[in-house]
């Protein structure tokens, strides 16, 4: 393996960590100036229309698997789209960034738990006892007095329920792309997941919208 190759593979962890830590405070910052689903909606548009040009100019699959291509499509929906989408849903009524980010942290746990119910993958003690006290920590910064009325501002039925809708999109997403996409063009396949975001989007965004967004300086960046 050449030295760039290894070194890009080093950065691959912290460059991934960056661009997820970034779209949480892009979430409160877009819904300022922009409805979520709309946002969304717009923002998976540019990014299937970026990746299609990609794949088709650049990396030229020479045969699709028109499956695998709608299987990405059900994972966008569920990666992408109802992740996404809960996240920037309950940022724009109000849940704090940062607790949105420590409330979808715990994804891992519900992967693991999903892939040991759906797929048979072995859970080892260690793993269990850190998940058990990874859910209590997060109750402890959520409900501190183990008391709802007495939550932050901002955590509420409805937008906890739209934080957990967001872990159940991408864990069971995970879970979904392991077992259903293994051999499409990545550049096609990732078109393909943004596509089924994007179309979910635009029907939320019909359905419960206005469609207004203000192009100020802080949408354009937060589309960025």
């Amino acid at each position: 393996m050449s030295q760039s190759k290894n070194l890009i593979i080093r950065m691959a962890p912290i460059i991934f960590v960056f661009l997820w830590a970034t779209g949480f405070p892009a979430a409160k910052f877009s819904t300022t100036d922009a409805e979520p689903f709309t946002f969304l909606g717009i923002r998976f548009a540019i990014a299937c229309v970026l990746l299609s040009a990609i794949a088709f100019l650049i990396a030229k699959p020479k045969q699709i698997d028109w499956t695998q291509y709608f299987h990405s499509m059900v994972i966008g929906v569920l990666m992408h789209g109802i992740y996404l989408g809960g996240v920037f849903y309950a940022v724009s009524k109000g849940m704090p960034a940062g607790i949105s980010a420590l409330i979808v942290a715990l994804q891992p746990f519900f992967t693991a738990l999903i892939a040991w119910v759906v797929m048979g993958e072995k859970l080892s003690l260690v793993r269990v006892l850190f998940f058990e006290l990874a859910l209590f920590g997060v109750f402890m910064v959520l409900f501190p007095s183990f008391d709802i009325g007495d939550a932050i501002p901002g955590i509420n039925a409805e937008t906890f329920i739209a934080g957990f809708l967001a872990i159940f999109g991408i864990s069971i997403g995970a879970v979904y792309q392991k077992n259903s996409v293994t051999s499409l063009n990545l550049w096609l396949g990732t078109s393909a997941q943004f596509l089924g975001a994007g179309l979910l989007m635009l029907v939320l965004s019909i359905s419960t919208e206005t469609q207004h967004v203000v192009w100020t300086l802080n949408t354009v960046l937060s589309l960025a």
